[in-house]
């Protein structure tokens, strides 16, 4: 458990915590969260977590205070990209076969923050390619 946790009782409990805070903003604003709105989002969550995670070697932010900060930027991230693909009906091609490979070339990909990277670029896809 990192010094500092956000809830030292259930430590999973900060990253339910970052989804429902996301949600709720998206209940409350998606009136307004059109596809240029959520691009928006993603890439500037893209600018904040990319660099962190590149520098630090790691995506994972969020269970310590000194780093919700960037907990809500990976989610901020990743939430709106979802959204896309189910307003917009994307699938991978390929289907799930297409998804089980993705999923295996990720999972192969030696541990770091590019990996990290790769993975929250690749999740989506792999979604995708099982709807």
């Amino acid at each position: 458990m990192p010094l500092g946790a956000t809830f030292p009782l259930d430590s999973p409990a900060w990253s339910l915590f970052i989804e429902l805070v996301v949600n709720g903003i998206y209940a409350a604003t998606f009136r307004w969260m059109n596809s240029r709105v959520l691009m928006a989002i993603v890439l500037l969550c893209a600018v904040v977590l990319f660099p962190s995670a590149i520098s630090t070697n790691t995506l994972s932010f969020g269970p310590a205070w000194s780093n919700i900060g960037l907990g809500f930027a990976r989610a901020g991230f990743s939430f709106p990209i979802g959204v896309l693909l189910y307003r917009h009906k994307i699938t991978l091609p390929g289907g799930f076969i297409a998804s089980c490979c993705l999923l295996a070339l990720t999972l192969a990909a030696p541990p770091s923050g590019w990996y990290g990277i790769a993975f929250l670029i690749a999740a989506p896809m792999i979604v995708a390619g099982l709807l």
